[in-house]
């Protein structure tokens, strides 16, 4: 993860619509916030949930239930939008959740908290080359832009998201500030709020409260041990509080396979916190919820990193572990990530495949992942290849010692004899599964990752 911080105190001198810093509105200016209605829960869904987020990729719907999941999930980006826009963004959503439905997938709807409608101040925040998500408000220094953002998801819950089967929302990166009353309360306000909202449409749509990066309400903006301090115990606090507007929990599981957060740990000469554990999930099934696991940037990386970011690469043996632990922990589901959908195929296939079957081999995987690839001359040379580049992981190479994995047992031992097995491989002309890619750029796409990995990875 990198976060960079936009609180946007400079705009803040600039605007009042900056995050904490600035004279709050006469009060006269601002319409009192509307009291909640009373919780009122979804029917608890059943059966176990298998999500994958993924940005911008044609045909992902069938490739997602061809590799085993169930679940699509989507996020709502009409802040970032004038009304007119918003109104033409939101006049096709339903479309796009009829298409998926036509899948026999759910859709889930990723709603952030403290983002800022204020045009002037995105139009400068975009100047300065800040993207879409860091133009943040304080919700208790700015009472109108947390009105103006009640009203905006209403609006897009009710017109353009509808027929959604669940919403979950988020804490932070995106989201969160740490100005004046910045709180981790402020994020249980918005929080109920946005379930109120949905429950006024009268479906059985989930609400799932998601507490990624919850530190960043509060306590920081960066990412050092304080950060992963911090959501350990924020998450801790949530679970344990009142949770009577919510109909699940979405837990982060950096703890179970994150290469930074094992870094920071081992730096400072302490254990991992062994959690989400046992106990914490036992007391969300106890309040009558729902537990998801939110494992985030392993089937495809944060775009802070070169060496993975749009860069094909395989890290099968670094998501069993959290595949096992949702299995051992008696979670209800899981929801992963991915930006450059086409290019990870083999990630988003893999996780699929042991969502199914933790234990399944590395290997095995690989293997019926070449079938959809190759010709059958090739399966076997091309596993070859990516079993090379399992091994060769930027990934797997930036933990820490005593949490790397064993490499698997393979054929080939320097980037030119993976260069060479791969330009044996002939694709398939069409293959058997709805491939994001077809089979011959995906292999182009192989050779170039391959040169990349050779000119700078230098391992």
């Amino acid at each position: 993860m990198k976060r960079i911080a936009v609180c946007l105190f400079l705009l803040a001198a600039l605007l009042t619509a900056g995050c904490g810093s600035q004279t709050t509105p006469p009060a006269a200016q601002t319409p009192a916030e509307t009291p909640l209605p009373p919780p009122r829960q979804a029917p608890q869904k059943q059966g176990f949930v298998l999500a994958l987020y993924c940005e911008a990729s044609g045909g992902l719907p069938a490739y997602a239930k061809f590799a085993g999941y169930n679940t699509v999930e989507i996020l709502d980006h009409s802040f970032a939008l004038s009304d007119a826009q918003m109104a033409n963004y939101l006049a096709g959503t339903p479309a796009l959740i009829d298409t998926i439905h036509n899948y026999g997938l759910q859709v889930y709807v990723i709603l952030l908290t403290n983002e800022s409608r204020n045009l002037n101040v995105r139009n400068i925040a975009s100047n300065l080359g800040l993207n879409d998500y860091q133009v943040l408000f304080n919700p208790v220094t700015q009472p109108a832009e947390f009105n103006q953002r009640i009203t905006d998801v209403r609006q897009a819950v009710h017109t353009g998201f509808a027929a959604a089967d669940g919403f979950e929302v988020f804490a932070g990166d995106p989201g969160g500030c740490v100005g004046s009353g910045c709180e981790v309360d402020q994020y249980i306000r918005f929080a109920k709020n946005f379930a109120s909202i949905v429950r006024e449409l009268g479906t059985p749509a989930e609400v799932t409260w998601n507490t990624w990066a919850i530190a960043n309400w509060g306590v920081t903006l960066g990412v050092g041990l304080d950060f992963w301090d911090a959501e350990t115990s924020l998450s801790k606090g949530i679970i344990a509080g009142d949770l009577s507007y919510s109909d699940a929990i979405t837990l982060p599981g950096h703890n179970f396979y994150r290469f930074l957060t094992l870094q920071l740990y081992t730096q400072a000469g302490r254990e991992v916190p062994n959690w989400p554990d046992r106990t914490a999930i036992d007391l969300i099934k106890s309040k009558g919820k729902r537990a998801y696991l939110w494992p985030h940037f392993i089937v495809d990386d944060d775009p802070a990193r070169p060496q993975t970011w749009q860069k094909m690469h395989f890290e099968v043996r670094y998501l069993q572990n959290p595949a096992r632990k949702v299995r051992d922990l008696g979670m209800n589901g899981v929801f992963v990530n991915c930006y450059n959908c086409p290019i990870q195929m083999g990630n988003i296939y893999a996780y699929g495949q042991l969502t199914k079957d933790p234990d399944k081999s590395p290997q095995e995987i690989l293997k019926d992942f070449a079938t959809l690839v190759a010709q059958p001359s090739g399966v076997d040379q091309l596993t070859q290849v990516f079993i090379f580049m399992e091994n060769h992981s930027w990934w797997g190479h930036q933990m820490p010692a005593q949490y790397q994995l064993p490499s698997l047992p393979g054929t080939l031992t320097t980037y030119d004899d993976a260069i060479a097995a791969l330009n044996q491989v002939m694709p398939l002309s069409t293959s058997s599964a709805p491939l994001l890619m077809n089979p011959r750029d995906y292999l182009t796409a192989v050779g170039s990752t391959l040169l990349y990995m050779r000119n700078n990875y230098g391992f």
